[in-house]
Parts: C-alpha cells; structure tokens; sequence
C-alpha cells in the first residue's frame, strides 16, 4: 500500500524537481521557478503527513503481541489476527514435533517461524501463481513423497493476485488430495479469518 500511496508520488515529485532544476540553471523554458519549487515543497510536506496520518492510524489497530516466545521477536498486528495467529502457533506446538513438517496454505511462513516448524523446503507457498506455474499434479505428487505432517489451510483473501480463494478459486485438485488424506482436527476462526488444520491420516 505504501509503495504505491506514498513513495511512488515522492519519487515523481522528485524527479519533476530534478528537471526544473536542470532547466532553471540551462535557461531553456520561461518557469516561474520559485512558485514551482514552493508548489514541490507544499506536496512534499502534504505527502509526509499523509504518512504520518496513515502509519498513526496503523499502529493504533494494530497493538496487538504476536507470541513469538523470543522477547527479541516482537510483533504486533490486529487484534483477530494476533488472536487467530497465537491460537494457531499454541496448536502447532501441542500437536507436533519440532523437526515435523507444516504446510500453511496459500501461505504462511511467519506460522511456520513463529512456531519453530519447517515448512516444504520446495512448495513452501501454494499462491495462484506457482499453481499455474508447476501446474496441481506436481504439487500433489510432491505432497506424496514429503507427506507434511500437518497442513494448515487460511481462507486469506488473494483477489490482489488474481484469484480470490483456495480450495474455491485455485488449486482445487489439491485440495481433495488433502481431504482424501488428511482428517480435519482443529478449526480457528476469529471475525471471517479462519484457519483450518488437516492432520496427516497414516500417523
């Protein structure tokens, strides 16, 4: 959000006074220039507050601690989130080992740092992308071979990417994989954010 909000603007502002400056000292256009340089300040300054604004009102909804068990680790998020994620984190600690593979789909690798468990060192991330990429069959011939302990599946929103859900939009072949494999054991949800835990059947 903020590449595209804030620094983007900065950088053409930037680079509009870079090319009044060249041309000031070339003399090579009839510019007001110190109204100009008045107007890049006035943007500039309007742009730093927007961020302030912005990063202000982010940091009072997200004041919520992420566990982490390491007092170096401190992260903070919003509150369901934090609640869903810690909820998450405890039961991945109960009901595996530390050397057990978890696989947090689409994706979810701070799950899998947070709670001290490896994910699939290849298909790590099940986004639409690496989908239409290797294609389903490879992903579920992989799953066959590593057998993940654990599969955590988060119904996280990924429209930005082009394909909304998983299980719904992408991946669907894949995902009947796991339900003929795996059983349903633990169900989070805070709020519409919802974690579903899959243990693998054969344990």
């Amino acid at each position: 959000d903020l590449y595209g909000t804030i620094f983007i603007p900065l950088i053409l502002i930037s680079l509009v006074a870079t090319i009044l400056f060249l041309l000031e000292n070339q003399n090579k256009c009839k510019i007001n220039f110190a109204a100009a340089k008045k107007t890049i300040i006035f943007f500039i300054l309007a742009f730093l507050f927007i961020f302030l604004v912005h990063e202000l009102k982010i940091s009072s909804f997200k004041n919520t601690l992420i566990q982490s068990g390491n007092h170096f680790n401190r992260l903070y998020t919003f509150k369901d989130t934090a609640a869903l994620f810690n909820k998450e984190i405890d039961y991945i600690k109960k009901t595996t080992k530390q050397t057990d593979t978890v696989l947090v789909m689409p994706e979810g690798h701070l799950l899998n740092y947070l709670s001290g468990r490896p994910s699939d060192n290849f298909y790590h991330s099940i986004m639409p992308v690496y989908v239409e990429m290797f294609g389903e069959e490879d992903i579920i011939n992989r799953l066959k071979k590593t057998k993940p302990k654990l599969i955590v599946i988060h119904n996280r929103d990924l429209t930005e990417c082009g394909t909304p859900y998983i299980c719904k939009d992408f991946a669907q072949n894949v995902c009947l994989w796991i339900y003929d494999n795996y059983k349903l054991t633990e169900t989070f949800d805070e709020n519409g954010q919802i974690l579903l835990n899959y243990e693998r059947i054969d344990n």
